[in-house]
């Protein structure tokens, strides 16, 4: 390369670098060829250009003169830590004499005593009086119980109720197919039964082998296990079944859900549940003792704990060979199930399915008026139907940012932008140029038609959010047919058909998610025609509903002529039957996970379904009676979906399953166990997990062992990080706020963001937080506000008002509610928290901001971000992505903010155009060296970053370093001050681990004296922090005024807030004429 004058650009030499690339390919120990000279932009292009023609990766990093060019051969992350020549890694600490005497006088009364241990068990476990754990039912040959259970069996058989389900039952397809069903399950260890919507596979197919067993005298020696992927769909198969049997669940058939369980141990024979049931079963009973069949449902949906479930009991056969299991799928590609099994392609198991007809219409019969469905006179009586222009309406950087926000317009760049699996990103390409180029031709359709179509089009290429105002729309065109439909039914019928009960066909809507099922349930309400509640039930359906809430959708309205109209998510296209489901409108999308491993990246996102599941929802709509289907999308987006849905291992983060794994099988390593599933997960996905177990002290890193904290994270219900953070409020007496937020994070966002009062919405919001800096504590004031308003005088009622006002949602607080009880109910099952508690000793341990940020980077952590003052700005960094964002929605977002530390935590990031950080809070740099990950030891002359001012400067023997993250962050301190951290941290650690160890412990003594300990590091260094705000705020120019509404600082030169058009206040406009 030749050097040219000026900034040290330089010429390519093109073949010199191509030289270079072909030695990298070459040599097995060089995995990247690292360019650091400045060859500009073309120079930059050739050396992609040469990369992308030998099959290598290429990525530029930096900017300008900084820019640094990598070719690899494997793929490469957007961003390199090593590679920021502009990155600080090094942090002064300091610490005052004050504080140091505050911790060694801690330390010192730090309580030595160990109280004997008690009996703990893990999370979910109950202990029975036989000794038996909880989900442990033992059967052992007993000719009594077989005698008495084959007398009442044939009772039961020969009653008029069991005679009339019988011959209903013989209509189903699988009736006729039950005998060449129980040989198969007779001759083979491994059966694959694929049966299309409507076969009667999920409720005959267990039964026929229970009715079997009951019959022959062989109930003592039978137990069946069948799992469900819902909890709703074990609950309402288990009734369907009892009830066809004419008994109420619990007696020999039952269910078992999460802190649900309806069985008995003395008669239920075939038990209903969930997948995640079944592996908590497994983690104690790791042969299934005393289960004699297992039928795996709904196999084709390839759920991660399914997928995990396969692996378990193709391990598990050998060693039972008298155990039966049963794979069924809706589908008819059963062949892959076979193969990995080993069944033979020709003992594969088929029932047909059996639907009524359903028509089928898709957008452009909707918008036209025209195909079988909408072609008659009900369609131009019913309101036309219109696409209103969205794209000018999204939000950069997504949704409202709080615990599961929506993430409006952040799908496709997330997609475009990472290294998500092949087949999602092709299957998507291909659904974007389908698209672009979806809408027909003028000769075919009117004009308004067409434009209706490309004003579609132009919305679904802007956003990955669904149309509500068409789900509206359509549905009134629906009910307007179904109207129609019944008076032609109702005149046409025979005397004895027009003298039956009449029963309105139901309407089963498809949505992505709860804030979309809100959006369209309010629409209705607002709406002439369906907000009329003498004619319409409108009801929610969503996997995070309480059971009882989800079991009203199978129940008849009470008036006779009301139409039920049902809005569901995905939980609704398998194994439940609504009866009177008569009409589908399919949104054509649900949210789905999607992980890239390379950049560590998780999003919930609303994506197109697959064909799969489009026939299933179809299905929906023909299960007791001629129906319709009416699909809001087009022919040709249906026609390039793909055939099956990516299989949830491959797209989402594995730390829950590494950790199930762990309590089934604690000596196998992860890498190969997962290698033995259908389809293995990216290798470095699995390294991620276990990167982020052993950061949170879940698990050992040179065995991979459980540690005992990561043995009580293995049965709550929440993400790893947030399990511990519940650990350790309980030992530092903030599991009530702890309790909030992790309800939070595992629903869904309470804090509403209406579109035409974002800015009051966010001030209120901001209200909550006060000056905490923290997206937690507003959530935990908002909840407990909440919750004192609906404990008051006015109830409810109060309640709702108050969030109305405050712009919460009453419904998602609700269900906070009903999770933060189930998540006590198992810390004090396992000794974290005390038994038949009350209310006021609740309080007594409300909310301590200063002890809750420790709390919540404990739990967060490693997801921390530095926090950096420029000016009027503050900018945000991490170790895996360089600069980074406050998400708009959170309280953290506004310019010009101040922080009380220069650290923050959070609980997710998205990715658009920039990487923006989820539900924030400001934490100390005494909390991340406290409560974070491992402390290490850094050398100063193996440190991996530069130095920062002090160190440059200051060459003093005494100072010292620590590193956490593998030295992604150091701290440069005294060596008195990081002796003292350590001292501290070694008595935190010990507290924590013994309260692990053993819940039961009381370890409330030794826990006060060190949150006094990190309260006064706290103090000291939010003094320090305070001092340099100062001094950067006198630089800052006169003049600047505060946005009223809350957005941040403005300009002094601006007349108006440039974020939400706020003008200048009287009293600044004052201020600027007296300084004039």
């Amino acid at each position: 390369m030749r050097e040219e004058t000026g900034r040290n650009r330089v010429d390519l030499d093109e073949q010199a670098s191509l030289e270079d690339m072909r030695a990298m390919l070459r040599d097995p120990s060089r995995e990247e060829f690292v360019m650091r000279e400045n060859v500009g932009r073309e120079g930059a292009e050739a050396v992609e250009r040469l990369a992308r023609s030998l099959g290598l990766h290429f990525k530029p990093y930096g900017r300008g003169t900084n820019t640094v060019l990598v070719v690899s051969k494997v793929p490469l992350p957007d961003y390199r830590a090593d590679l920021d020549t502009r990155r600080n890694a090094t942090r002064d600490l300091e610490m005052s004499d004050d504080a140091r005497r505050a911790v060694a006088a801690a330390l010192e009364r730090v309580e030595t005593h160990r109280p004997a241990a008690t009996k703990h068990l893990r999370f979910g476990e109950e202990e029975t009086a036989d000794g038996l754990r909880d989900g442990e039912i033992e059967f052992r040959p007993d000719a009594s119980v077989d005698a008495s259970e084959a007398a009442r069996e044939r009772a039961r058989r020969d009653s008029p109720g069991a005679l009339a389900s019988a011959r209903a039952r013989a209509r189903l397809p699988a009736a006729a197919r039950r005998d060449a069903f129980l040989a198969a399950v007779a001759a083979d260890q491994v059966t694959v039964v694929s049966g299309e919507t409507g076969c009667g596979k999920t409720t005959q197919c267990p039964q026929f082998v229970l009715e079997r067993a009951l019959a022959e005298g062989r109930a003592s020696a039978t137990h069946v296990v069948c799992t469900q992927p819902r909890r709703i769909s074990a609950v309402s198969v288990a009734a369907r079944v009892a009830h066809e049997r004419g008994e109420t669940v619990g007696e020999t058939v039952g269910y078992r859900i999460r802190l649900e369980a309806r069985v008995s141990r003395e008669r239920t024979r075939l038990e209903f549940c969930t997948t995640g049931v079944l592996l908590r079963r497994l983690a104690t009973n790791p042969t299934l003792r005393g289960v004699s069949h297992v039928f795996v449902d709904e196999i084709h949906e390839r759920g991660m704990h399914e997928d995990f479930l396969l692996i378990v009991l193709k391990d598990l056969l050998p060693k039972r060979p008298d155990l039966r299991v049963v794979l069924m799928s809706a589908t008819m590609d059963a062949g892959v199930f076979a193969d990995y099994f080993g069944v033979p392609p020709g003992r594969a198991f088929h029932i047909p399915g059996f639907t009524h007809p359903v028509r089928e219409a898709f957008l452009e019969d909707l918008l036209a008026g025209a195909g079988e469905v909408f072609g008659g006179a009900s369609a131009t009586s019913s309101p036309p139907v219109a696409i209103r222009d969205r794209t000018r309406l999204r939000t950069p950087g997504g949704g409202p940012g709080g615990f599961r926000g929506r993430g409006r317009g952040r799908g496709r760049a997330f997609r475009r932008r990472s290294g998500a699996p092949p087949e999602e990103t092709v299957s998507e390409t291909a659904l974007r140029e389908t698209i672009a180029s979806d809408f027909p031709e003028r000769s075919a359709y009117a004009p308004d038609v067409v434009a209706n179509l490309r004003r579609w089009t132009a919305n679904c290429a802007a956003e990955d959010a669904l149309d509500v105002e068409l789900v509206r729309d359509a549905l009134r065109r629906v009910v307007a047919l179904a109207d129609e439909t019944e008076r032609r039914e109702k005149a046409e019928a025979t005397d004895a058909e027009a003298n039956a009960p009449f029963v309105a066909g139901a309407v089963l809507v498809f949505l992505t998610g709860w804030d979309d099922i809100v959006k369209v349930r309010d629409l209705c309400a607002s709406d002439d025609v369906l907000g009329d509640a003498s004619q319409f039930l409108i009801l929610p359906l969503h996997g995070q509903m309480p059971s009882a809430h989800q079991r009203e959708i199978f129940d008849r309205p009470r008036r006779a002529g009301v139409r039920k109209v049902i809005l569901a998510t995905n939980i609704a296209e398998t194994s439940i039957t609504i009866d009177d489901v008569v009409y589908v409108v399919d949104c054509g999308k649900s949210k789905e996970k999607s992980y890239d491993a390379l950049n560590d990246m998780a999003c919930l996102l609303p994506a197109w379904i697959s064909k799969a599941s489009a026939r299933q929802r179809r299905g929906r709509a023909g299960r007791v009676r001629p129906g319709v289907c009416v699909r809001l999308y087009t022919r040709a987006v249906h026609s390039r979906m793909a055939d099956h849905a990516v299989p949830e291992m491959l797209r989402t983060p594995l730390e829950e399953l590494v950790l199930a794994l762990k309590s089934l099988s604690p000596n196998t390593k992860a890498a190969t166990f997962t290698a033995r599933a259908i389809q293995p997960p990216e290798r470095r996905a699995v390294t991620n997990a276990i990167d982020l177990l052993v950061a949170i002290g879940a698990l050992r890193r040179r065995d991979e062992t459980l540690t005992a904290l990561g043995a009580h994270l293995v049965s709550l219900p929440v993400a790893p990080r947030v399990g511990k953070m519940l650990v350790i409020a309980a030992a530092l007496g903030q599991l009530e706020p702890a309790l909030t937020v992790a309800a939070a994070t595992a629903t869904r966002d309470f804090f509403v963001l209406p579109v035409d009062a974002k800015h009051v919405a966010d001030a209120s919001r901001r209200a909550f937080a006060g000056d905490s800096a923290s997206d937690h504590v507003a959530a935990a004031r908002a909840f407990e506000e909440w919750r004192s308003a609906k404990r008051g005088p006015g109830g409810t009622n109060a309640a709702r008002t108050f969030c109305r006002e405050r712009f919460l949602s009453h419904d998602a607080l609700e269900r906070v509610a009903e999770m933060r009880e189930q998540l006590r109910s198992l810390l004090e099952t396992a000794g974290f928290a005390r038994r038949a508690e009350l209310p006021a000793s609740r309080a007594s341990r409300a909310l301590d901001v200063q002890v809750f940020r420790a709390v919540t980077c404990a739990g967060l952590f490693p997801r921390i971000a530095s926090v950096s003052r420029r000016g009027r700005r503050v900018e945000l960094s991490t170790h895996e992505d360089g600069r980074v964002e406050f998400h708009p929605g959170s309280v953290n977002a506004r310019f010009g903010a101040a922080f009380p530390f220069p650290w923050v935590c959070y609980g997710d990031k998205v990715k658009t155009g920039a990487v923006y950080l989820r539900d924030s809070t400001c934490v100390p740099a005494c909390a991340v060296l406290l409560l974070g990950g491992e402390l290490e030891a850094v050398p100063r002359e193996t440190e991996p970053f530069k130095k920062s001012s002090a160190a440059a400067t200051d060459d003093d023997a005494s100072l010292d370093r620590v590193g956490v993250l593998n030295g992604a962050y150091v701290f440069l301190a005294p060596r008195a001050t990081l002796d003292a951290i350590k001292r501290l941290r070694g008595a935190l650690d010990a507290t924590l681990r013994e309260k692990a160890e053993n819940p039961e412990r009381d370890v409330a003594a030794r826990g006060a004296a060190l949150v006094g300990a990190v309260r006064a590091l706290m103090a000291d260094e939010a003094r320090t922090e305070e001092a340099c705000v100062a001094e950067s705020s006198a630089r800052v120019p006169r003049g600047d005024w505060p946005c009223p509404r809350g957005c941040g600082v403005v300009f002094a030169s601006k007349k108006r807030c440039f974020r939400c058009g706020a003008a200048k206040p009287q009293e600044a406009q004052a201020e600027e004429r007296d300084g004039g």
